[in-house]
């Protein structure tokens, strides 16, 4: 259906087994989620990830964030 990077999904593998569920359950679950609009999808970044950016990164980031909020951009599929 989809790719998706082996070490990534090992990862989530990982996870799901934690939460007691299986990787498979967790798309499910999320798929029927997404479709019935319980389950949105947005472009966040977390404080703490900010170190690896200039000062000038961040505004351009949160300007381009704000832009896409706005409606000003277009997504491209």
């Amino acid at each position: 259906m989809f790719k998706i990077e082996n070490k990534l999904k090992k990862a989530a593998q990982k996870r799901a087994k934690k939460e007691g569920i299986t990787l498979s359950d967790f798309y499910q679950s999320a798929t029927k989620s997404f479709v019935a609009g319980r389950l949105n999808v947005g472009l966040t970044i977390e404080d703490d990830s900010w170190d690896n950016y200039t000062k000038r990164s961040k505004i351009n980031f949160k300007r381009g964030l704000a832009d896409l909020k706005a409606g000003r951009i277009k997504l491209v599929r």
